[in-house]
C-alpha cells in the first residue's frame, strides 16, 4: 500500500484528528483565512509526516452538510501558486479527491511528506472586521503537534535530522551492498562536478563538453540514443 493510500484510508475509517488527519466541518476557498489556515495545514502536514484532511466532517469525525464541490473545484494550479506565494516553495504532490467516508462521500486533500522543510517567506496577513491579522509570520517553520498545526520546536527539528539521517544510512547501506555484488574492482565512481570516473586502478577523464549530454534513466545507468545501456562499471 503506498503512503497516499494509507492517507485515504485514514480519512476513510479514523474519528479522531491527530497529527495525521484534520476534519473541516466549513471552508470557502475564497476567504483568505480560510485559505491561508489551509495552507498553514498543508506546510504543516508536509513538514511532519504527512496527512490528509476531510471537509464536511466536525472534529468528534461526525459528518455535517457540506458541498464536496466547495473543494473539487478548486484550482490546483491556483493553490500550488498560493503556497508558492506565502513560502517561496513549488509544492504540487498534494491530490484533491472524494474519498468513501461511511455512507457518504466526502472530499478530501491529501497532503505528501515533504523531505525538504517548507517554511514561510511571507506573513499570512488577513482582515477581520476592519482589523489585520496573521496565521503565520515570514520565518515561521510549522509542524503538526497532535490535531494542530503550531510552530516548530527543538524535537521537531531533532527528529527530523534524525530521518535525514537514517535515509542517508539506508541510501550508503545500498550502495554498499551493490559494490559487494560486483567487487570493488569493478565499480567506478562518476563525479559530474569533476568530470572523471575513478575506478580500481584507473581513471577516465570526461570531456566537459560531453558532461550535459549525459541522461541517467535508474540503477546508474545511461543510454545514448540507438544503442544499448552502458553498465557503470569501469574494468
Amino acid at each position: 500500500m503506498s503512503e497516499i493510500e494509507k492517507l485515504i484510508k485514514l480519512g476513510q475509517t479514523g474519528n479522531k484528528e491527530n497529527k495525521r488527519l484534520d476534519f473541516k466541518s466549513d471552508f470557502d476557498y475564497e476567504d483568505s483565512s480560510h485559505r491561508l489556515k489551509l495552507i498553514k495545514h498543508i506546510v504543516a502536514m508536509a513538514n511532519t509526516q504527512g496527512g490528509i484532511i476531510v471537509f464536511g466532517v466536525e472534529d468528534n469525525g461526525k459528518a455535517v452538510s457540506f458541498s464536496n464541490k466547495n473543494i473539487l473545484n478548486i484550482d490546483t494550479a491556483d493553490l500550488v501558486d498560493q503556497i508558492h506565494k506565502y513560502t517561496n516553495t513549488e509544492f504540487d504532490s498534494f491530490v484533491i479527491k472524494e474519498i468513501k467516508r461511511g455512507q457518504s462521500k466526502k472530499a478530501a486533500l491529501i497532503i505528501p511528506f515533504s523531505e525538504d522543510l517548507i517554511v514561510f517567506s511571507k506573513q499570512g496577513q488577513y482582515n477581520f472586521r476592519n482589523k489585520n491579522k496573521l496565521h503565520f509570520e515570514k520565518g515561521d517553520l510549522y509542524f503538526r503537534h497532535g490535531s494542530k498545526s503550531e510552530k516548530c520546536n527543538a524535537q521537531d527539528l531533532a527528529r527530523r535530522i534524525e530521518a535525514s539521517r537514517s535515509k542517508e544510512r539506508k541510501e550508503w547501506g545500498s550502495i554498499f551492498s551493490k559494490v559487494a555484488q560486483v567487487g570493488p574492482s569493478s565499480v567506478g565512481i562518476l563525479d559530474t562536478v569533476g568530470g572523471t570516473i575513478e575506478g580500481h586502478k584507473k581513471s577516465i577523464i570526461i570531456d566537459e563538453s560531453l558532461l550535459p549530454k549525459l541522461k541517467f534513466i535508474q540503477e546508474g545507468n545511461f543510454t545514448k540514443k540507438g544503442s544499448q545501456p552502458l553498465g557503470s562499471s569501469v574494468t
